[in-house]
């Protein structure tokens, strides 16, 4: 399959029946908001029947909704006396809704059919993207072993081949605050138009940088690093210190994750 992201424009082609969450995470964002993640074994294709048994093509995916505010939660394991295990999704709708000031956000609702819950908030729309290749699988979820072997795929991957750095350069002479900061930093990252301009947003738009999500520029392949280059690094802490020391945390916060899943760091940082 070809096409391995989609943003809420594609809502409409997509379906999340019967697809299985077996993570989540939640980012504090500004004034109020934040951001929701779903960790997905996303359903490609459901295949014919053999000798009466289901197939399934299945890939894991990072469902990202940003600007999420008025979330609830409801998931309710005790009542049907269920295992701990991925719950399972039954359908993912949205409504418009449009604010006097103009703003045009969307109300999601999930419900979840196993065990029962409900999943309700706000946001303007979503990423997704696959994280893995696509697996034949006899069930509609991936095996805990499954999710393993793609983590260990990509480390493979990564020690097979000699490290490389794709090189931008950040001018650290332009930014003098934190609007110049998220100006400039869209510029040359490539972020999208709908940037959240915090830091939450920046660290969130270099995280899938090898795999290419679309909020940057960047599809750098499992064994090429970023390499950021500061000119004028000096002035850059000179003139907005709280901004510079910020930069510093979101790289860590960014190779972090990439620690996490068991890569290698994804951004390197270069002071002139």
């Amino acid at each position: 399959m070809a096409t391995r992201r989609w943003t809420e424009t594609d809502y409409d082609t997509l379906s999340w029946h019967d697809n299985h969450v077996h993570g989540l995470e939640i980012y504090e964002g500004e004034h109020g908001a934040g951001d929701l993640v779903l960790h997905l074994d996303y359903i490609l294709e459901w295949l014919p029947p053999v000798e009466g048994r289901y197939y399934f093509v299945i890939a894991p995916a990072r469902l990202h909704f940003r600007d999420v505010f008025g979330l609830r939660f409801e998931l309710d394991y005790l009542n049907a006396t269920a295992a701990m295990t991925p719950f399972s999704i039954g359908s993912i709708a949205r409504e418009e809704v449009r604010y006097p000031t103009g703003h045009i956000s969307f109300r999601w609702t999930i419900t979840v059919s196993w065990p029962e819950g409900l999943i309700t908030f706000e946001s303007s729309g979503f990423v997704q993207q696959l994280t893995g290749r696509e697996l034949l699988a006899s069930e509609q979820c991936l095996s805990p072993e499954q999710r393993d072997r793609q983590r260990f795929d990509r480390i493979e991957a990564q020690t097979e081949h000699t490290p490389s750095f794709v090189k931008v350069q950040l001018d650290g002479g332009a930014i003098t605050d934190w609007n110049s900061f998220h100006d400039h930093s869209a510029d040359v990252f490539g972020f999208p138009n709908f940037y959240g301009r915090n830091l939450n947003a920046w660290i969130d738009c270099l995280t899938y940088v090898r795999e290419g999500d679309g909020m940057s520029r960047f599809q750098l392949g499992a064994t090429t690093s970023l390499l950021i280059e500061v000119a004028n690094s000096e002035l850059f802490r000179q003139h907005a210190p709280e901004v510079f020391d910020a930069f510093i945390d979101c790289i860590a916060v960014v190779n972090h994750r990439q620690i996490e899943v068991n890569q290698a760091p994804a951004v390197h940082v270069l002071f002139r």
